[in-house]
Protein backbone atom coordinates (compact mmCIF):
# COMPACT_ATOMS: atom_id res chain seq x y z
CA UNK A 1 0.00 0.00 0.00
CA UNK A 2 1.22 3.77 -1.03
CA UNK A 3 1.72 5.83 1.90
CA UNK A 4 1.44 9.64 0.92
CA UNK A 5 2.65 12.60 3.41
CA UNK A 6 0.34 13.73 5.48
CA UNK A 7 -0.66 17.23 3.97
CA UNK A 8 -1.67 18.30 7.01
CA UNK A 9 1.66 19.40 7.43
CA UNK A 10 1.95 21.43 4.96
CA UNK A 11 -1.02 23.44 5.84
CA UNK A 12 -0.01 24.03 8.94
CA UNK A 13 3.20 25.26 8.37
CA UNK A 14 1.91 27.27 5.86
CA UNK A 15 0.31 31.13 7.07
CA UNK A 16 -0.62 34.62 5.07
CA UNK A 17 2.97 36.03 4.89
CA UNK A 18 3.22 39.70 5.72
CA UNK A 19 7.16 39.67 5.02
CA UNK A 20 8.93 38.27 2.43
CA UNK A 21 13.04 37.67 2.92
CA UNK A 22 15.49 38.56 -0.16
CA UNK A 23 15.58 34.85 -0.76
CA UNK A 24 14.43 34.23 -4.26
CA UNK A 25 12.86 31.13 -5.52
CA UNK A 26 14.55 29.15 -8.33
CA UNK A 27 13.69 28.77 -11.67
CA UNK A 28 13.03 25.11 -10.72
CA UNK A 29 11.30 25.61 -7.63
CA UNK A 30 8.55 27.97 -9.80
CA UNK A 31 8.51 25.72 -12.81
CA UNK A 32 7.37 22.84 -10.30
CA UNK A 33 5.14 24.84 -8.40
CA UNK A 34 3.93 25.35 -11.82
CA UNK A 35 3.45 22.41 -13.02
CA UNK A 36 1.80 20.83 -9.67
CA UNK A 37 -0.87 24.04 -10.00
CA UNK A 38 -1.26 23.14 -13.71
CA UNK A 39 -3.24 19.68 -12.03
CA UNK A 40 -5.75 21.49 -10.15
CA UNK A 41 -8.82 20.57 -10.62
CA UNK A 42 -10.95 22.59 -13.40
CA UNK A 43 -14.32 23.07 -14.97
CA UNK A 44 -14.32 20.23 -18.56
CA UNK A 45 -10.78 20.44 -17.74
CA UNK A 46 -10.43 23.64 -19.57
CA UNK A 47 -8.49 25.63 -17.08
CA UNK A 48 -9.81 29.23 -18.57
CA UNK A 49 -7.06 31.25 -17.00
CA UNK A 50 -4.01 32.41 -17.02
CA UNK A 51 -1.33 32.76 -14.30
CA UNK A 52 1.15 35.96 -15.29
CA UNK A 53 4.71 35.97 -13.64
CA UNK A 54 6.17 39.23 -12.22
CA UNK A 55 9.89 39.23 -11.51
CA UNK A 56 10.72 42.72 -12.55
CA UNK A 57 10.49 45.14 -9.65
CA UNK A 58 9.59 48.26 -11.20
CA UNK A 59 7.26 46.38 -12.44
CA UNK A 60 5.83 45.10 -9.18
CA UNK A 61 6.09 48.68 -7.06
CA UNK A 62 3.66 49.92 -9.98
CA UNK A 63 1.03 47.27 -8.50
CA UNK A 64 1.31 48.45 -4.94
CA UNK A 65 -0.86 52.04 -5.59
CA UNK A 66 -3.48 49.34 -6.68
CA UNK A 67 -3.11 47.03 -3.91
CA UNK A 68 -4.32 49.11 -0.88
CA UNK A 69 -0.76 50.09 -0.09
CA UNK A 70 0.38 46.40 0.53
CA UNK A 71 4.25 46.54 0.27
CA UNK A 72 4.24 42.63 0.19
CA UNK A 73 3.13 43.01 -3.57
CA UNK A 74 6.44 44.52 -4.78
CA UNK A 75 8.85 43.08 -1.76
CA UNK A 76 8.52 38.95 -2.79
CA UNK A 77 10.54 37.13 -4.75
CA UNK A 78 7.84 36.69 -7.62
CA UNK A 79 4.19 38.19 -7.73
CA UNK A 80 1.89 35.76 -9.57
CA UNK A 81 -1.33 36.86 -10.64
CA UNK A 82 -4.79 34.89 -11.50
CA UNK A 83 -6.30 35.98 -14.77
CA UNK A 84 -9.38 35.11 -16.15
CA UNK A 85 -9.60 34.20 -19.63
CA UNK A 86 -12.04 35.95 -21.54
CA UNK A 87 -11.19 34.69 -24.58
CA UNK A 88 -13.64 33.17 -27.36
CA UNK A 89 -14.86 29.87 -25.80
CA UNK A 90 -15.81 27.89 -29.06
CA UNK A 91 -11.72 28.71 -30.14
CA UNK A 92 -11.29 27.30 -26.13
CA UNK A 93 -13.07 24.07 -26.51
CA UNK A 94 -11.92 23.89 -29.69
CA UNK A 95 -7.71 23.71 -28.73
CA UNK A 96 -8.53 21.34 -25.69
CA UNK A 97 -9.92 19.10 -27.87
CA UNK A 98 -7.38 19.12 -30.77
CA UNK A 99 -5.00 17.70 -27.81
CA UNK A 100 -7.28 16.03 -26.64
CA UNK A 101 -7.74 13.57 -29.45
CA UNK A 102 -4.20 13.40 -29.70
CA UNK A 103 -3.85 11.47 -25.88
CA UNK A 104 -7.06 9.80 -26.18
CA UNK A 105 -8.27 6.29 -27.21
CA UNK A 106 -12.00 7.58 -26.74
CA UNK A 107 -13.72 6.70 -30.45
CA UNK A 108 -14.14 9.99 -32.56
CA UNK A 109 -17.87 9.60 -32.47
CA UNK A 110 -18.05 9.97 -28.75
CA UNK A 111 -15.37 12.44 -28.50
CA UNK A 112 -17.56 14.61 -31.05
CA UNK A 113 -20.50 14.43 -28.87
CA UNK A 114 -18.71 15.83 -26.06
CA UNK A 115 -17.33 18.70 -27.63
CA UNK A 116 -20.96 18.84 -28.83
CA UNK A 117 -22.07 18.85 -25.04
CA UNK A 118 -19.38 21.10 -23.90
CA UNK A 119 -20.00 24.12 -26.42
CA UNK A 120 -24.17 24.04 -25.71
CA UNK A 121 -23.52 24.13 -21.82
CA UNK A 122 -20.48 26.98 -21.78
CA UNK A 123 -21.24 29.42 -25.17
CA UNK A 124 -24.58 30.83 -24.06
CA UNK A 125 -22.87 32.06 -21.02
CA UNK A 126 -22.78 36.36 -20.95
CA UNK A 127 -19.49 38.19 -20.81
CA UNK A 128 -20.12 38.36 -16.59
CA UNK A 129 -21.28 34.87 -16.68
CA UNK A 130 -18.27 33.84 -18.21
CA UNK A 131 -15.93 35.81 -16.02
CA UNK A 132 -17.41 34.55 -12.87
CA UNK A 133 -17.26 31.12 -14.20
CA UNK A 134 -13.44 32.07 -14.96
CA UNK A 135 -13.17 32.96 -11.77
CA UNK A 136 -14.34 30.04 -9.69
CA UNK A 137 -11.81 28.06 -11.96
CA UNK A 138 -8.97 30.34 -10.17
CA UNK A 139 -9.96 29.87 -6.95
CA UNK A 140 -9.46 26.26 -6.99
CA UNK A 141 -6.54 26.72 -9.17
CA UNK A 142 -5.77 29.03 -6.21
CA UNK A 143 -6.25 26.48 -3.57
CA UNK A 144 -4.00 24.01 -5.07
CA UNK A 145 -1.29 26.28 -5.20
CA UNK A 146 -0.69 27.60 -2.09
CA UNK A 147 -0.61 23.69 -0.45
CA UNK A 148 1.72 22.82 -3.31
CA UNK A 149 4.00 25.81 -2.22
CA UNK A 150 3.87 24.91 0.87
CA UNK A 151 4.41 20.94 -0.13
CA UNK A 152 7.87 22.88 -1.75
CA UNK A 153 8.54 24.78 1.14
CA UNK A 154 7.86 28.93 -0.55
CA UNK A 155 5.97 31.03 1.36
CA UNK A 156 3.06 32.89 -0.42
CA UNK A 157 -0.38 35.33 0.02
CA UNK A 158 -2.96 35.48 -1.82
CA UNK A 159 -4.13 39.13 -2.18
CA UNK A 160 -7.74 40.03 -2.58
CA UNK A 161 -8.97 43.38 -2.74
CA UNK A 162 -6.87 45.23 -5.19
CA UNK A 163 -8.13 47.13 -8.23
CA UNK A 164 -8.44 44.59 -10.47
CA UNK A 165 -9.24 46.93 -13.36
CA UNK A 166 -5.73 48.80 -12.58
CA UNK A 167 -4.52 46.20 -12.67
CA UNK A 168 -5.74 44.91 -16.22
CA UNK A 169 -4.23 48.60 -17.28
CA UNK A 170 -0.85 48.16 -15.88
CA UNK A 171 -0.21 44.84 -17.68
CA UNK A 172 -2.42 45.68 -20.68
CA UNK A 173 -3.91 42.44 -20.33
CA UNK A 174 -7.07 43.76 -21.68
CA UNK A 175 -5.02 43.33 -25.10
CA UNK A 176 -4.80 39.50 -24.44
CA UNK A 177 -8.52 39.00 -23.08
CA UNK A 178 -7.28 38.63 -19.68
CA UNK A 179 -8.92 39.84 -16.41
CA UNK A 180 -7.03 39.54 -13.25
CA UNK A 181 -9.13 38.12 -10.75
CA UNK A 182 -6.21 38.10 -7.24
CA UNK A 183 -2.85 38.29 -6.72
CA UNK A 184 -0.07 35.92 -5.34
CA UNK A 185 3.57 37.30 -3.75
CA UNK A 186 5.58 34.40 -3.33
CA UNK A 187 9.02 33.80 -1.74
CA UNK A 188 10.42 32.94 2.09
CA UNK A 189 9.35 34.40 5.05
CA UNK A 190 11.70 36.81 6.54
CA UNK A 191 12.74 35.46 10.06
CA UNK A 192 11.22 38.92 11.53
CA UNK A 193 7.80 38.38 10.33
CA UNK A 194 6.30 37.82 13.60
CA UNK A 195 3.09 36.07 12.31
CA UNK A 196 5.06 33.39 11.23
CA UNK A 197 4.15 32.28 15.17
CA UNK A 198 0.42 33.21 15.60
CA UNK A 199 -1.90 30.78 16.36
CA UNK A 200 -4.04 29.85 13.78
CA UNK A 201 -8.01 30.32 14.33
CA UNK A 202 -9.89 28.09 12.65
CA UNK A 203 -13.56 26.83 13.06
CA UNK A 204 -14.46 23.97 14.64
CA UNK A 205 -15.68 20.94 12.60
CA UNK A 206 -19.46 21.01 14.65
CA UNK A 207 -19.29 24.62 13.48
CA UNK A 208 -18.00 24.00 9.87
CA UNK A 209 -20.04 20.96 8.74
CA UNK A 210 -23.50 20.76 8.45
CA UNK A 211 -24.67 17.08 7.96
CA UNK A 212 -27.58 16.91 6.39
CA UNK A 213 -29.60 13.63 6.83
CA UNK A 214 -32.65 13.48 5.31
Amino acid sequence: MTCYPDISTYLNWRYAVRQFSDKKVSQQCLDQLLTMTGLSASSYGLQPYKIIVIENPALKKKLVAHSCGKEKVSTNSHLLIFAADMSDIRTMIQHYFSVFSHVSTIPAPKMKAMEENMRDALTAMTTEQQFHWASQQVNIALGTFLVSAASLGVDSCPVGGIDTKAYDDVLKLGEQHLKTVLACPIGYRHRNDQSADAVKVRKLLSELVLNITS
